[in-house]
């Protein structure tokens, strides 16, 4: 390994632990009935025309995590979503969350310039769309920084990054953690052993992917998987709910 290669790893390293133990906003999970979230982030239009149909099928409602300046642009996970897609999405019931104006690399940009961002991104869907707001954000690409955390912990109920793990316990709403379906490599093991741990605890298991197609980017899965995914958390008693809706409930069962 080279000395910048390993440079590179101790800066995302530090990037990491900083970013799980600062501007931490705690929160008690109580054990309960488990729930489960589908989330995709910079929402490529698959996850609506492929994924939408899937979740509809079952009654569920996912969180599309929306970059506006991403919109009607190809990407590394295909076409991205248009207006008229966006619109569908909401009039069916979806959560539409905040991922930055620019898809922002949450590491690597200053807390002032992703917060500009962010609000940029704001004022776009209340143009495009008067009564729709963003309730929770995703970080792109890196975990956030410090700063970063705390600032978007002022604007958002709550905040997702990765982790590959389900939340549990004491809990951090500016970070919560995110499962990304496509680290699997397609195998439906270690999705099957997350859903089950979440439902043994009791924990609220986000779970994250971009597009979905019979072939996907290195950043999506195909139709099949996630309707294994579906199924797997159907299975295990959660009840399915967009990452907003899931706080919502959350929140009353303590209050109660």
């Amino acid at each position: 390994m080279s000395s910048l290669d390993f440079l590179k790893r101790a800066r995302i390293a530090l990037g990491r632990w900083t970013s799980r133990r600062f501007a931490r906003r705690p929160f008690r999970l109580r054990p309960g009935r488990p729930i489960v979230s589908f989330t995709f982030d910079d929402f490529p239009r698959s996850a609506w025309t492929a994924g939408g149909p899937i979740l509809a099928r079952h009654g569920f409602a996912a969180t599309y995590y929306t970059s506006f300046g991403l919109a009607g642009r190809d990407g590394a996970s295909g076409p991205h979503f248009t207006h008229a897609d966006l619109r569908a999405v909401l009039a069916a019931g979806h959560e539409v969350g905040c991922h930055t104006h620019a898809h922002c690399p949450a590491g690597e940009t200053s807390p002032e310039t992703f917060e500009a961002s962010v609000a940029r991104n704001e004022e776009h869907l209340g143009a495009s769309f008067p009564r729709a707001r963003f309730r929770s954000l995703s970080y792109p690409i890196s975990p956030p920084r410090v700063g970063t955390k705390r600032r978007m912990g002022r604007r958002f109920i709550c905040c997702r990054g990765g982790g590959q793990i389900h939340n549990r316990g004491v809990i951090d709403l500016n970070c919560l953690r995110g499962f990304f379906l496509e680290q699997t490599g397609g195998d439906i093991r270690p999705l099957a052993a997350a859903i089950a741990a979440s439902a043994a605890e009791g924990g609220w298991l986000i779970l994250a992917t971009h597009d979905v197609s019979p072939r996907p980017s290195r950043f999506g899965v195909t139709p099949a998987f996630l309707e294994h995914a579906v199924n797997l958390a159907t299975a295990s008693g959660a009840e399915i709910l967009p990452v907003a809706k899931a706080w919502d409930r959350i929140a009353a069962r303590t209050a109660g």
